[in-house]
């Protein structure tokens, strides 16, 4: 998107040479250019929780030419969020990490019949669980218990103990508490991908307890680890895909209400003042 500052009127001052309007002219751009990346900001600021860091990551520092300023969003997710994204299925980008797991062909027997199931693969997924009174506002989390779930895990055995010194201790596991969870789910995507999907295990099942001991106190967390692999269920990782945020757009709209006029008659008289010419 472009912004266009109109210093015409420096054009008319005749004691003003080029070269001092051209200097001008770029303290203009800089300014506002400055103002754009503050406003985008602070709109992604007001209206991001879990992806604000991601986004504001990607948001890179001004650049300046000569009487020219840019401000570029890198990254897949950023501009995702920036300029929306269709529903894609996350599983084609588990597919191609480096942590997979290959699994060799082999005859099984189904109804007295022997098949052969395919080679493929599959990858373990961690993901933190916040605690019920957890803001949501930090991408480490993947969900957040419910209270009846936290009630009953925050009371069990840590699975792993990590001590200041010494070995790592092994506890028990959470056991399935009996919730399901439907996905959200995107039309058009294909007639299984339709269906909402259930999940084949309890939404707490599996919970693991960590706990970390520090010299003063110490701190427990909460992780459960999901199984995606080229048998999981066509519509098992469909991600919904994102609305368009417009930050930039919206950012310049908000500034074009009189700001960048401000910005720029403030410079001029500024820089207009130190030639002795205000």
């Amino acid at each position: 998107m472009r912004v266009n500052v109109d210093l015409t009127a420096l054009s008319g001052l005749g004691s003003i040479s080029k070269k001092q309007v051209n200097d001008i002219a770029h303290q203009v751009v800089v300014a506002c250019t400055n103002e754009t990346y503050s406003e985008i900001s602070r709109q992604a600021g007001k209206g991001l929780h879990g992806t604000r860091n991601t986004y504001l990551a990607g948001l890179q520092m001004p650049k300046f030419g000569r009487m020219n300023g840019s401000i570029t969003l890198i990254g897949d997710l950023p501009n995702m969020i920036e300029q929306g994204a269709k529903a894609y299925d996350m599983k084609e980008g588990f597919s191609r990490s480096k942590k997979i797991k290959k699994t060799k062909s082999r005859v099984v027997y189904k109804n007295g019949r022997a098949m052969v199931k395919e080679a493929g693969w599959y990858l373990t997924i961690p993901m933190r669980m916040a605690t019920p009174s957890a803001l949501g506002e930090s991408e480490a989390f993947a969900g957040k218990m419910s209270k009846e779930a936290y009630e009953i895990i925050k009371e069990q055995k840590a699975q792993i103990t990590v001590p200041i010194f010494g070995v790592v201790r092994r506890g028990e596991q959470s056991k399935g508490f009996g919730v399901t969870t439907t996905r959200d789910r995107v039309k058009g995507l294909g007639r299984a991908r339709n269906k909402p999907y259930t999940s084949k295990s309890g939404e707490m099942e599996g919970i693991i307890k960590t706990r970390k001991f520090y010299e003063k106190a110490s701190q427990s967390s909460y992780v459960k680890f999901r199984r995606v692999g080229s048998g999981s269920d066509e519509n098992a990782f469909i991600h919904k895909g994102f609305e368009a945020k417009d930050f930039f757009k919206k950012a310049i709209e908000t500034l074009n209400g009189g700001i960048y006029n401000e910005l720029k008659n403030a410079v001029v008289m500024r820089a207009l003042g130190e030639i002795g010419l205000s």
